[in-house]
């Protein structure tokens, strides 16, 4: 309660980790999530990682909740949330959200399904005043995400991206999967940017995915891949009043930057 009092209507910019807050329950979300409905949020970046009091109803209750002036969302669940909650976010996204960036953490959610994450990503590119520009999308150890699921997720990227970043460590997901992924990356004209993290086994195959994208933009660098995934820019973002970074806007707005993980 006390935090969703500390709330102002100005606030512009919210990042909060409530990561570890095991007390945090349904009703703290909800206080917190109409205070949010009263402000002009533009940036909205929260972790709710390990708060296993909160239900699927609450989380997408809090999502739907947030103001249209919105452009930035990053979220990270807890690993007990299910379809029903994503099935609402994917909801909201698509009637109501006017997104430019959109960074959803699902690590670890073994009873999320891949049709559920498809709607979602299906969502984004619903036809809208502001096109989505970057997705983040990490669905390591979903184990409910199965290869064909990946497969239709891939093809369902909007047009518009201009950035991905793709983990899928820990997934059910062969080297065929990296096909549909590397025809999508090269149909995306405006991409620029892209981090895919997977598998160990499965960094090799990645690593060719990159190459052939690079190629297709006619760039032909050495990229270099790792244990820990492949990530290779080709140029930075190029700068546009859709994009928050380029805009310069970040610096401007009035903040609040809170880490009560543990709570």
């Amino acid at each position: 309660g006390y935090f969703a009092q500390g709330i102002s209507n100005s606030l512009q910019i919210l990042e909060v980790s409530f990561e570890w807050c095991t007390q945090l329950s349904d009703i703290g979300l909800r206080l917190i999530a109409d205070a949010l409905a009263r402000t002009e949020l533009r940036v909205f970046l929260i972790s709710l990682r390990n708060c296993y009091k909160l239900s699927d109803e609450a989380i997408a209750g809090l999502v739907n909740s947030l103001p249209h002036s919105l452009r930035h969302l990053k979220i990270q669940l807890h690993d007990k949330i299910g379809d029903i909650c994503l099935q609402k976010i994917a909801k909201h996204i698509n009637e109501k959200a006017d997104l430019v960036r959109l960074d959803l953490n699902f690590e670890g959610c073994s009873e999320i399904s891949g049709s559920a994450v498809l709607d979602i990503v299906k969502a984004t590119a619903t036809p809208r005043r502001m096109a989505l520009r970057m997705l983040g999308l990490n669905i390591s150890r979903c184990k409910m995400v199965q290869a064909n699921d990946f497969t239709q997720i891939v093809h369902a990227f909007p047009q518009s991206l201009y950035e991905i970043s793709l983990h899928c460590n820990d997934c059910d997901i062969q080297e065929t999967g990296f096909i549909p992924l590397a025809r999508k990356l090269e149909a995306l004209e405006h991409l620029s940017k892209l981090d895919i993290r997977s598998a160990p086994h499965l960094n090799w195959q990645a690593l060719e995915v990159v190459k052939a994208w690079r190629r297709s933009m006619g760039v032909v660098e050495e990229v270099q891949g790792g244990h820990e995934g492949v990530q290779e820019f080709k140029t930075t973002e190029p700068s546009s009043p859709n994009t928050i970074a380029s805009s310069g806007m970040c610096s401007k707005l009035p903040n609040l930057s809170c880490d009560v993980s543990g709570c």
